[in-house]
């Protein structure tokens, strides 16, 4: 090879090399780039989480000139000649104050409070006779709170015996029927204290060491400690055959929701336990709510908690419900849309012209046919119902979802994997009338926990969380019933002290849609 030939073949090699380097650059600066849009995105989205609102409201979503537009007023304005902008004039909108609302006074007792005239002014200041009142009328009405009082209540029995055996020495002593104590050996620990306690803790989310200074204000010093031990007391023994058959009952449901939420308790060596939460659907007969404390996450617990379960299950997609027998799963629309939701807060995109903000302008509609189902509609009718009007537009959105490209690691990319994840599930939803489009039955109930979390923080041991998940139960289905949960309580807690041997029969009159607190 000449002098010409080398050189030409080194150039070309030369220049391939370049080319493969050139290649490989392009190639690393597209994966770079990927990598920096990724990154920025996680950073919108963790910044959202800590200075935006937390709402998934579309009405609320509208605000911000990145999310959810649905009628493009920029893009109308935009249209409008210059001819008709010179002639505009500001203006302003108006905040419309709510009116208030009428409080409804008619439960609470009256008490008529009468002004008269003292007897030292009840006179003509003209002629001094004596004044005659000639009416009476109401003027303004005001609602009055009495402060709670402590009574100490002496229980005394009265002792009998028969005059004419009096002399026989086999005479029999006969003593008055009278309840027992719910707490041995303690006059504090009566049903009317124990069900505050457990009213201001699992209602009110007011944990024992506030209770502590509450009711050393009010002259009875009882520490956290003493109000702990009756918290487990009551629920884990003494009311442990009522909420074994809320499980029973919840059990027997055509359908149920699912969910579950960490909990710290310090006596297990994992970071989290967990508070499982099951509720019965909003079209069955008996609205309940069974909270459940487990050690762990794991597939085993759902088994164990929905054993003997033979129905339809709800939840959020979790894997570890997967493996229950004998259920059919069904998806949760609310989460799909909860996933494009954050990818909409994520987006560099006008609102309007976001495929995020397109599939939850979609999902919304779903939602909108949903809640103008008739109240009277049977399970029949409903399933008709939404067959027509829901089915073709769920089935639309799924197109959608099917048809965009994404990142895996994006946030629309993870809203994709998700939602086509849970499009059988949640296609599944209309195959019975009395299903639910989503899970936040459940999620509501975990939020009782969640709420009672932030102000408890923990639970020193195993005995203590699962009596929070005993109260729980027991007052939020009480919650569910229409029930005022502390007079619920201080009414069972006072039926039991009249049940000297277990008898179901009588625990079962005491679940919150068979008891009557008017007696």
């Amino acid at each position: 090879m000449d002098l010409a030939g080398v050189f030409m073949y080194n150039s070309i090699h030369a220049y391939g090399t370049e080319v493969n380097e050139m290649d490989e650059k392009d190639k690393r600066i597209k994966e770079l780039e990927q990598q920096v849009a990724e990154l920025n995105e996680r950073i919108a989205f963790l910044t959202s989480k800590l200075f935006g609102k937390k709402t998934e409201k579309t009405r609320r979503l509208q605000e911000d000139d990145r999310q959810l537009d649905l009628f493009d007023l920029e893009e109308e304005q935009s249209e409008k000649t210059e001819d008709s902008k010179e002639a505009s004039v500001k203006s302003y909108t108006k905040k419309i104050r709510k009116k208030n609302r009428k409080i409804d006074t008619s439960k609470i007792p009256v008490e008529i409070v009468n002004h008269v005239m003292p007897d030292e002014k009840c006179s003509c200041p003209k002629c001094c006779a004596r004044l005659v009142q000639v009416a009476n009328p109401k003027i303004r009405e005001e609602v009055k709170f009495i402060p709670a009082k402590l009574r100490l209540l002496e229980h005394h029995q009265a002792v009998y015996k028969c005059p004419e055996c009096s002399s026989d020495d086999h005479s029999k002593i006969s003593k008055a029927p009278m309840p027992r104590s719910l707490i041995s050996h303690s006059k504090t620990g009566s049903p009317s204290i124990i069900a505050h306690i457990a009213a201001m803790k699992y209602v009110y989310k007011v944990p024992c060491y506030r209770q502590e200074a509450m009711w050393k204000l009010r002259g009875l010093p009882l520490t956290r400690q003493q109000m702990s031990k009756w918290m487990i007391d009551v629920f884990n023994n003494q009311l442990s055959p009522l909420y074994d058959l809320l499980l029973k009952e919840l059990k027997r449901q055509r359908f149920l929701h699912v969910d579950e939420t960490p909990y710290n308790t310090l006596a297990s060596e994992k970071a989290n336990t967990y508070y499982w939460v099951v509720t019965s659907g909003k079209f069955e007969e008996k609205n309940i709510a069974a909270f459940t404390h487990s050690d762990g996450r794991s597939s085993d617990t759902a088994k164990k908690l929905l054993s003997d379960f033979n129905g339809y299950v709800q939840t959020d997609g979790y894997a570890g419900y997967n493996f229950l027998d004998r259920t059919r799963h069904l998806g949760c629309l609310a989460h799909v849309r909860r996933y494009f939701v954050d990818s909409l807060k994520n987006s560099s995109y006008k609102a309007s012209k976001s495929f995020s903000g397109e599939i939850v302008k979609d999902i919304d509609e779903v939602f909108e046919l949903e809640r103008k189902l008739s109240t009277k509609f049977n399970d029949d009718e409903r399933l008709n119902y939404r067959r027509r009007k829901l089915l073709p537009v769920v089935k639309r959105v799924f197109s959608k979802i099917a048809s965009v490209t994404a990142s895996a690691k994006s946030a629309l990319g993870r809203a994709k994997n998700y939602a086509l994840g849970q499009e059988k599930n949640i296609l599944n939803i209309f195959e019975k009338g009395y299903f639910e489009l989503s899970n936040n039955s459940a999620e509501r109930a975990v939020k009782e926990s969640v709420m009672g979390r932030k102000n408890w923080l923990f639970s020193s041991t195993f005995e203590g969380a699962r009596a929070n998940a005993a109260g729980l139960s027991l007052i939020y289905t009480a919650k569910l019933n229409q029930l005022d949960p502390e007079k619920y309580l201080r009414k069972v807690l006072t039926e039991i002290t009249n049940i000297e041997v277990f008898d179901p029969e009588r625990f079962r009159q005491l679940l919150p849609w068979n008891i009557d607190l008017t007696s």
